[in-house]
């Protein structure tokens, strides 16, 4: 049964068990099988968690200490609907978060400052997954200089992907 929303009025409304025992009804109302999962505990109490808090839980598909070619997952990415890559260059951390798609290319991005001649630097890497592997593409690395004097500064692989995260 559908909940039936009560009108409250300041100064008016008189706050008692009756109308506060409906909300709480309407919320009991609402923790249906489709969004409930029940775990029995040892105690026989049943706990409940929503299955959206559930969805918040990632599933880690590769950790290492960083790889910047092409790898293998250690566990496929199919069944996941957002896969988060986390990846690094210079001692600088990021992540990318993207709907999963079987060949989804998505793209890394580094920029920082040096301290040593004042440049900002540019990395990026474009990359492809597919259910049990993540392929690098291309790699494109710029610096800009104080002068506003752009530069390439090769295709050496800076960005190191070092965690793979699968969210259902």
């Amino acid at each position: 049964m559908a909940y039936e929303r009560q009108n409250w009025v300041d100064g008016t409304t008189i706050c008692n068990a009756e109308r506060m025992n409906h909300i709480e009804d309407g919320i009991a109302n609402s923790l249906t099988p489709e969004n409930i999962k029940t775990t029995q505990t040892n105690s026989d109490t049943a706990t409940y968690s929503c299955n959206y808090i559930e969805s918040l839980k990632g599933e880690v598909l590769y950790s290492s200490g960083g790889v910047a070619d092409s790898f293998t997952l250690n566990k496929s990415a199919t069944g996941y609907k957002y896969i988060e890559v986390f990846y690094t260059s210079d001692g600088i951390y990021q992540s990318v978060k993207f709907e999963y798609e079987a060949d989804r290319k998505f793209s890394t991005t580094n920029i920082y400052t040096s301290d040593e001649n004042s440049r900002e630097y540019i990395y990026n890497s474009t990359w492809k997954i597919n259910a049990n592997q993540i392929t690098r593409i291309s790699t494109r690395n710029n610096y800009l200089t104080p002068d506003n004097t752009v530069g390439s500064y090769g295709n050496n692989p800076y960005i190191l992907i070092y965690k793979v995260i699968g969210y259902k």
